[in-house]
């Protein structure tokens, strides 16, 4: 991946932190009460209409849409995807900057299970209520990315804005993802997708079996073999699996087989461990059926998320501002492709409660429908302040941004690796 950590910048006609920050606040809330409407027909239409990822045609422009009434220049197309954008409140190259991520793409048959119908609009309400107040030389940005999730081939549209170099330069990043539970910090692991194919050979199920080579049972013994891996595996291991291919008629030894894969652990180098795993299980299925078996990664790894302590604890005073208690490190195992941008800038990836049940899991019907409520969207409009007023400290504040690129240097930058 080409691209750069942001550098220091001069400093350029910025106010002292304390300085107009009540009226700041007050702006702040007053644009996001303005723009209330706009962003519920955005909400509501991205909700209700579903889109896989690279498929997002009326999200991605809904929301670039929505920014560019707004007074924001936007790119479309950007980083090689047509349903990217970038989004920027000023033209130029700015001095101190802040980028929300915004992401829209659904599940399949779920839809919008991972709630991404509040998140993208969320982190555009944003962006379009500190635009109201940012410093003079300063930018807004709103990266619009995606196929967050790894369903699709490619998937990891952060990737690709990270190798087109647009997260370069800016001072922190950040969005705020729908969830059960308003969650300041939780554990976002690193992800691998694996493809496993084994090939075979054709038979007649009855009359000559022993003719064949059965690349379902190779599937099926792997699977055995990746079940008895549990016992071994570490704290924050995950394997998930399912057949995506076991033959075509069930009087026929099947020749082909396929199983996808995904797998979690909690860095890099235990999720490079736990593949090698996975493909010794492959080899040792093809071994005992007589197939043969090919691997593939259809989308790039992503890598656990390294939080900016500096920006968590900015947002969460912001979060508290507005009676918000956001709780630190529920023991879950969540990845996302922010985890790699955390990587490469400043960011955070905190989470806000959708307002019916705690007890609502992500990616499951339940939690679809509580996303296309009322509540769900006035959580939307109080996070969007939460983030505007974040943004709004970290562009006035050269202290504040001093101590986050302390952080990131220290505890998260890929170079350390």
């Amino acid at each position: 991946m080409t691209t750069s950590h942001s550098t220091p910048r001069p400093e350029t006609n910025e106010r002292h932190p304390e300085q107009n920050a009540e009226g700041a606040r007050a702006a702040i809330a007053a644009a996001v009460a303005e723009c209330a409407d706009e962003a519920r027909a955005a909400w509501s239409r991205i909700h209700a209409n579903p889109e896989i990822g690279f498929q997002e045609t009326l999200a991605s422009a809904t929301l670039a849409d929505l920014l560019e009434r707004r007074g924001f220049a936007v790119r479309r197309g950007v980083a090689d995807m047509p349903t990217a954008f970038v989004a920027d409140s000023v033209a130029g190259t700015p001095g101190p900057s802040v980028g929300f991520m915004a992401e829209y793409d659904a599940l399949p048959e779920l839809g919008h299970a991972c709630g991404h119908s509040l998140s993208g609009v969320a982190s555009a309400l944003a962006a379009i209520a500190l635009a109201r107040v940012q410093p003079p030389d300063s930018l807004t940005r709103v990266l619009g990315t995606p196929a967050e999730e790894s369903v699709v081939p490619g998937a990891g549209g952060k990737l690709r804005c990270l190798s087109h170099g647009l997260f370069k330069n800016l001072d922190a990043v950040m969005m705020s993802h729908a969830g059960p539970r308003d969650v300041l910090e939780t554990t976002v692991a690193a992800r691998a997708v694996l493809r496993l194919k084994f090939f075979g050979k054709a038979s007649h199920a009855g009359a000559a079996p022993h003719k064949g080579i059965n690349a379902l049972t190779a599937v099926v013994q792997t699977l055995n073999g990746v079940n008895g891996l549990y016992q071994q595996l570490g704290a924050g291991h995950r394997i998930n699996a399912i057949i995506t291919d076991g033959g075509r008629a069930v009087n026929v030894i099947p020749e082909y087989a396929a199983a996808s894969l995904q797998l979690r652990a909690n860095t890099m180098e235990e999720l490079n461990a736990l593949e090698s795993k996975v493909i010794d299980c492959a080899r040792a299925g093809a071994l005992t059926t007589g197939c043969r078996f090919t691997s593939a990664n259809p989308s790039p790894s992503v890598s656990n998320l390294v939080p900016n302590e500096p920006l968590l604890e900015a947002y969460a005073a912001n979060a508290k501002r507005l009676g918000f208690n956001p709780v630190r490190e529920i023991e879950t195992c969540i990845s996302t492709d922010a985890g790699t941008v955390s990587r490469y800038v400043p960011c955070i990836h905190p989470f806000f409660a959708v307002g019916c049940s705690p007890a609502l899991e992500l990616h499951s019907r339940p939690f679809a429908a509580a996303c296309g409520r009322e509540e769900a969207f006035q959580r939307l409009l109080a996070v969007a302040e939460i983030m505007a007023q974040t943004g709004y400290e970290v562009l006035t504040d050269a202290v504040l941004r001093a101590r986050i690129r302390e952080d990131f240097l220290r505890r998260a930058c890929a170079d350390n690796e």
